[in-house]
């Protein structure tokens, strides 16, 4: 019963990840950037072992604050790419340790180039 629980809870998050995601993309976000925070969304949810721990994390409120601000950059910025990534990286793993070390890795590139902001 708690499995059933967990999977429910998932699949409602999921279910939020890809309205946010249609929405996104009908404000004039970029299919391809709008599909890449949902991805990363649904591989956090997927990593949950608990329901208490997604309640804990606020996902929902963290899914949707995160697609908003992908809205309003899209609205009234232009980023790199890069630096589009490495936002969402950094506000999806927000409850984890963070260190240049691991963003580097993540996204194939030196932790000099990613800390010279000419370079991003």
């Amino acid at each position: 019963m708690k499995n059933n629980r967990l999977r429910h809870e998932k699949n409602m998050l999921i279910i939020i990840a890809t309205l946010c995601t249609r929405e996104a993309i009908q404000a004039g976000v970029n299919d391809k950037k709008a599909y890449l925070l949902s991805d990363q969304w649904i591989n956090t949810i997927e990593k949950h072992t608990s329901v208490e721990n997604i309640i804990n994390q606020n996902v929902r409120l963290n899914i949707l604050l995160n697609f908003t601000s992908l809205v309003k950059t899209k609205k009234y910025s232009k980023l790199s790419h890069l630096i589009f990534e490495v936002q969402t990286y950094i506000q999806i793993h927000i409850y984890e340790n963070l260190f240049i070390v691991k963003i580097a890795k993540q996204f194939k590139y030196s932790q000099n180039y990613l800390s010279t902001p000419s370079n991003v």
